[in-house]
């Protein structure tokens, strides 16, 4: 099976389930790309995860490294900015 689609197929044969009241506890960004496969809203992504930042971007999608570098980089960098000194 080619390496691109492996991920997907194996979210597909057994997808992850939290257990009630599992969470992942690190904070966690998110760069949502309008032109990018679909994503749950972010009221259910926090049920497992700590987002600390949600960013719904203008454009881009797919391979938003490399249609939107400078858009992305930003976003990565105001992530980051809080954790360097936590």
């Amino acid at each position: 099976m080619p390496s691109a689609v492996t991920l997907y197929w194996e979210n597909r044969r057994r997808p992850h389930h939290f257990k009630r009241g599992e969470r992942v506890r690190v904070p966690v960004g998110v760069a949502h790309f309008p032109r990018e496969i679909p994503i749950p809203p972010r009221s259910y992504v926090e049920r497992g995860y700590n987002v600390t930042r949600w960013t719904a971007m203008a454009r881009g999608g797919h391979f938003a490294a490399h249609e939107e570098p400078d858009v992305l980089a930003d976003d990565l960098r105001e992530f980051t900015r809080p954790l360097r000194y936590a």
